[in-house]
């Protein structure tokens, strides 16, 4: 999963520097920040200064009370603080390092002097070049240990602190040496696990603030000290940047023809036009639907559901009672349908579905085990319509089809030129109930226009549902 880190702002509730400090209560901050990612290469970035050259301040001055903004103020030869995405499986361990420190200000000393000399020591410490050799070494240690270490060790925790995160953690202590109140404001580090990392985003729709205060800080004070106790509270973004699809292939495996039988048509108008034997017959098909996700996760497998039944098996049979229509007679009941289901190595989904059973339609859905003490994650559902009997008819059936198309496709530019005023609609299976109750409205004209223009090339559809509703619509507008 590609996940990336961005730091947002800095808030100062309290300075290390005192009234003693010679350049008086205000912290010279200087922001570390890294992140390292198993064996990847860390990214890390420093803050700049706030006032451009020639001002003699080369760092970001701040009191309590005040707040810095990071997207305004820039890392080093970085255009944003966004890290780059680091690709963080469930088994890495992610550590963050977020370091603040007090470089100290120039000020005005005794004998003509000005400046601070810890702060040049830091500044010549913490130079770019150095930055880049341990960067490159650190990046060289870590191939060193991924490539002894072996595959099968991808899976699990391995903390890579490279030589870069020790040098700036060493910068940290060596300023703490100083009196002057120069030294460490904050030192935050963060460790996550993968899994637990991704659980989070997926939980947060795909992304999270963290927010570090001094409770957190690995900075210790001295209390003989005359500074003060630093509080500095940071803000850092997390997004997932990588995106979760479910698709679904559905295939017929088989497909078998029924005996014609009669149809007898219900709307006048159309069967008396067409004025001859209608003779219908059913294609039952068999079905593979296969649903594959884009990702796949060793730590938290899928959970599958179907009708809300949970598939905990390699292979299973369910049965599931639900609402079928059999064709070619229009039959609609509630009938039990048998669905083979199967998950392979990849967490794919296959389902196995008889045409004798009619058509119907399923939910499936998926869930992701995100916390063991939490119930799963829901991060897919789909209706899926099994059409296992599709009906087909003859010559006149068709004729026939097309009288009733071409009657609803005149009536729903009849109802455009009409104002009715209404809030009921009509509902699948009781056309007749609702629409004899109420005049039309624009939602019901929709429902015609939708008939007019679909049902005509949908010749599976309950053409008795159809009828129903266009006959109860020709009683209502009583000129058709």
């Amino acid at each position: 999963m590609f996940i990336d880190f961005t730091p947002r702002k800095i808030k100062c509730l309290q300075t290390v520097s005192s009234p003693s400090s010679p350049w008086g209560i205000e912290d010279g901050l200087r922001f570390y920040f890294a992140v390292e990612v198993g064996f990847q290469t860390p990214d890390v970035m420093i803050s700049g200064r706030k006032y451009p050259e020639p001002d003699v301040v080369n760092n970001h001055p701040i009191k309590a009370g005040e707040t810095i903004n990071l997207d305004n103020f820039l890392p080093q030869n970085r255009t944003s603080w966004q890290t780059k995405s680091f690709n963080v499986d469930e088994g890495n361990l992610v550590t963050i390092w977020l370091i603040g420190v007090n470089e100290g200000l120039p000020f005005f000393g005794g004998g003509g002097g000005s400046g601070s000399e810890v702060s040049t020591k830091i500044a010549q410490k913490g130079s770019e070049l150095a930055i880049e050799k341990l960067s490159d070494a650190a990046s060289e240690e870590a191939l060193e240990r991924s490539l002894s270490s072996g595959a099968s060790s991808l899976i699990e925790p391995i903390p890579v602190i490279g030589a870069l995160i020790n040098a700036i953690i060493e910068l940290a202590e060596f300023i703490d040496e100083s009196t002057d109140c120069s030294g460490s404001a904050f030192i935050y580090k963060k460790e996550i696990i993968g899994r637990d990392l991704i659980a989070q985003l997926i939980q947060n729709r795909r992304e999270t603030t963290l927010i570090f205060n001094q409770s957190q800080t690995l900075r210790t004070s001295d209390p003989s000290n005359p500074c003060l106790v630093p509080h500095y509270e940071v803000t850092l973004d997390i997004n997932l940047r990588s995106i979760f699809t479910i698709n679904h292939l559905q295939t017929a495996s088989n497909v078998v023809p029924t005996p014609a039988v009669d149809f007898v048509p219900y709307f006048t108008f159309c069967a008396k036009k067409v004025n001859k034997q209608l003779t219908v017959w059913s294609a039952q098909r068999d079905f593979l639907i296969e649903f594959f996700p884009n990702f796949k996760f060793q730590l938290m497998p899928l959970v599958w559901k179907i009708e809300g039944i949970p598939l905990t098996k390699q292979q299973q049979t369910v049965k599931i009672n639900l609402p079928v229509t059999i064709q070619p007679h229009q039959q609609s009941m509630l009938a039990d349908v048998e669905i083979s289901c199967e998950i392979n190595l990849n967490q794919h989904l296959f389902l196995k579905t008889k045409g004798s059973d009619g058509s119907y339609q399923i939910r499936v859905e998926a869930f992701l085990p995100l916390q063991s003490l939490q119930p799963p994650f829901k991060i897919y559902q789909y209706i899926l319509r099994v059409d296992g009997q599709e009906m087909y008819g003859d010559a006149g059936y068709q004729e026939y089809l097309e009288c009733v198309s071409t009657k609803l496709f005149l009536i729903s530019e009849k109802i455009k030129k009409t104002k009715y005023i209404t809030n009921k609609k009509p509902f699948p299976g009781q056309p007749s109930k609702i629409l004899t109750e109420t005049t039309l409205n624009s939602d019901q004209l929709q429902v015609v226009e939708q008939f007019s223009t679909t049902y005509k090339n949908n010749i599976s559809y309950d053409i008795r549902e159809i009828e129903a509703t266009l006959q109860s619509i020709v009683k209502l507008l009583d000129k058709f």
